[in-house]
Formats: structure tokens, sequence, C-alpha cells
């Protein structure tokens, strides 16, 4: 469903719902983006291609042959695409959190030092996270094993057209020991030791196994930072703000990191400054809220 709301003061609002699988935010982005174009008369001249499953070993990564990144559903929603919202008693709840480029900045170098250059926002925003809600659960093993999924574009391919889907969409995990809780050694951890999953949940497809929770199966982060979320257009005009809700998230969690602004942008906050999207359980969001705040002036 597509909504346009336009207000007095001249401003529009555009929504988009939609049902998918996996709640794919790079196709709906592009979606967005080229439904723009066409209304404004720009009809795209050769026919938008979907790619074909991409197979990630070009990574460094190791190839898992079992995946932990998804939990099969028991009973399968099949068609519904629709999950019980009471995650075993969990009241799930969604908050926005806006980086700016110098919060971020100070966040770098103080959890990492030098080290912070070699990981990306992505990588340290998933630490922290990830550190803070490990103290909360202690060690359990929700605290160990987190998923991360990511967008690869398409290798060899120089076409506009190609939309970057679910398809493209790399599954990961993380384990880390006990011990291990600082912030550097964590994005370290998500940076160079991601175990991938693609072909471990193709193959559980292949046996008969087809209905999966991934959002939240684990605590999931999902790297946005390369999804061209900001390239809608509408009368010239480019949005101020773009942002994404998922809904049905397992009781482990989902976090969304994406850029605020345009990332060909002229101002700083837009390209280096983050938006960041959690969905937890109730008391754990405010344990996280907390936490930002009080060590990090995010709020």
């Amino acid at each position: 469903m597509l909504q346009v709301t336009w207000f007095k003061c001249g401003g529009v609002s555009v929504g988009l719902s939609w049902a998918h699988i996996l709640g794919d935010i790079a196709s709906a982005s592009t979606f967005m983006n080229t439904w723009a174009h066409i209304m404004s008369g720009h009809v795209p001249k050769e026919s938008i291609h979907i790619t074909s499953p991409i197979r990630p070993y070009n990574f460094s990564n190791v190839i898992a042959t079992k995946p932990f990144s998804v939990k099969e559903l028991n009973p399968p929603v099949e068609n519904n695409w629709s999950l019980p919202t009471n995650n075993n008693g969990q009241n799930m709840r969604t908050r926005c959190f806006k980086v700016s480029a110098k919060q971020l900045n100070l966040l770098m170098s103080n959890t990492c030092g030098k080290k912070a250059t070699n990981f990306s926002r992505f990588e340290i925003i998933s630490s922290v996270i990830w550190k803070s809600l490990s103290q909360l659960r202690k060690n359990s093993l929700s605290s160990k094993v987190v998923t991360i999924c990511w967008y690869q574009n398409p290798s060899g391919d120089s076409n506009d057209q190609v939309i970057p889907n679910n398809k493209s969409m790399v599954l990961s995990t993380v384990e880390r020991d006990s011990e291990v809780n600082n912030v550097s050694e964590l994005a370290f951890l998500i940076s160079d030791r991601k175990i991938v999953e693609n072909e471990a949940i193709n193959n559980e497809e292949m046996i008969g196994k087809m209905d999966f929770l991934v959002y939240g199966a684990n605590l999931t982060f999902v790297n946005l930072e390369d999804v061209e979320i900001y390239e809608f257009e509408m009368k010239g005009k480019r949005p101020v703000f773009a942002n994404f809700s998922i809904e049905g998230v397992g009781k482990e969690g989902l976090v969304l990191v994406q850029t605020k602004g345009p990332k060909n942008g002229n101002k700083e906050d837009d390209i280096n400054g983050r938006i960041v999207t959690v969905v937890l359980p109730e008391d754990e969001l405010a344990h996280l809220e907390n936490e930002l705040k009080t060590n990090w002036n995010i709020a």
C-alpha cells in the first residue's frame, strides 16, 4: 500500500507498507525510487531485472554447513506472512535513535581509539549495542551469537537497473567467547569472523523446510549503509528524513543501521551520521536507552 499525505505547510509524507517474506528493504527502496522517476516522466529505457541469487564465496569468512541465523517456525505461517506477536510474552517496542556525525566520531574514538579506522560505522554501532545487551542477558546463548545481514552488490554488473533484493542479502552469524566484551574486539569479530549461512539455508529449503524466522531469531543487525534510501525524488525535492520499521520481529531483537541522509550529499551529518532503528523487548529497550543516553548522550 502506498500512502501520500500532503500537509498545509507544503510538506509531503510518502509511506509504503508491504508484505514480504523477509521485509526486503533494498527492493522496497528501489521500487520507491523507480516509481518516483516514472511519475516524473522518466521511464527506464531498459526493463528492470532481478539479480540471480548470489553465492557469497568471495568473502574471507567461513561458510556454514548448518544455519544458526534462522529459526524454523512451527506451525508454519505458509502464505499468511504473519508471525505471532506475543513472542512468549515479550512486549516488543521500536525506537529510532538519530546519531550525529559528531556523536559517532566520539563513540568510535572512545571505544576503539586508533583501531576505529579499521571498522565501519555499522560495525562500531552494532558492537556497542551488542555489548550493552550482553551485559543485560549475562552469558546466555542469546548474548553470544548474533546475526549480521548486509547486501552484496552484484559483481561485474554495471547496469544501474539491477534491483538489489533479498537474493543479494548475505546472512551470517558471529559468535563471541564469554570473556570477549570489548567494543573493538566485538567489532573485529563482526568485521572478520562472520560465518556466511546462505548456502546452508538454501539446503534447508531443499529438504522441505520453508518457513523460517530471520529477524529476531538471534539479535539481528542489518547493514543498510549502502542501500539507496534517499534517491526518491518528487517535484525536484528529495527526502529530509527516511526510515524503516519491521513488524513480526522475534524476541531476540533487531537493529537497522542506515545513513542519516544522501551518501553523496554535502552535509557531514548526512554522510557520516546514522539512524539506528531498534526493535527489542520493552525492558531491554529501556536498558539500552539508558546506556546510550548516560554514556554517549544519544537519545
